[in-house]
C-alpha cells in the first residue's frame, strides 16, 4: 500500500519549501485518512501507528496559518476512530473532534455542512 509511506512521509516532513506545498500536503493527509477509513486498513496495526502519529503531528503544528486544513483532519482522525470502537480509540476520537470544534469556531469558516457532519459524528457516538 502506497499510503502509508505517503503518510509517513508527509508528517515526518520537518518543514516545506512554502505554504502551498503545506496546503496541499494537509490537503492529501486528510483525503489518505478518509480513504484508510473507507477501506478498513483501521485493523492493520502499521496503518494505527501511523494514525497515531499524525495526531500528534497536529498537536505539534501551529494551525495558526492553516486552520481549516487542520480542523478538516481532526474530524477525519475523528471519523477513523470511531471505526475502530474500542474505549482507547473513542476517547481518541472525542479528543480529535474537540480539536475540530475548537479550531473551526477559531476560523470564523462558513459553516454549510458542518452541522451535519456534527450532528452523523454524535449520532456515532
Amino acid at each position: 500500500m502506497i499510503l502509508g509511506p505517503l503518510l509517513y512521509f508527509l508528517i515526518t516532513k520537518k518543514e516545506f519549501p512554502n505554504a502551498l506545498y503545506e496546503q496541499f500536503s494537509i490537503k492529501i493527509i486528510e483525503q489518505i485518512i478518509k480513504i484508510l477509513t473507507k477501506s478498513g486498513a483501521e485493523k492493520i496495526p502499521e496503518v494505527q501507528g501511523l494514525i497515531d502519529q499524525t495526531f500528534l503531528y497536529l498537536q505539534s503544528k501551529n494551525s495558526s496559518n492553516f486552520i481549516l486544513g487542520h480542523s478538516r483532519i481532526y474530524l477525519a482522525l475523528a471519523y477513523y476512530y470511531l471505526e475502530l470502537s474500542d474505549e482507547t480509540s473513542i476517547s481518541f476520537a472525542q479528543k480529535a473532534f474537540l480539536h475540530y470544534m475548537n479550531l473551526s469556531s477559531v476560523s470564523g469558516e462558513e459553516r454549510v455542512g458542518a452541522h451535519e457532519k456534527e450532528q452523523q459524528f454524535y449520532i456515532l457516538l
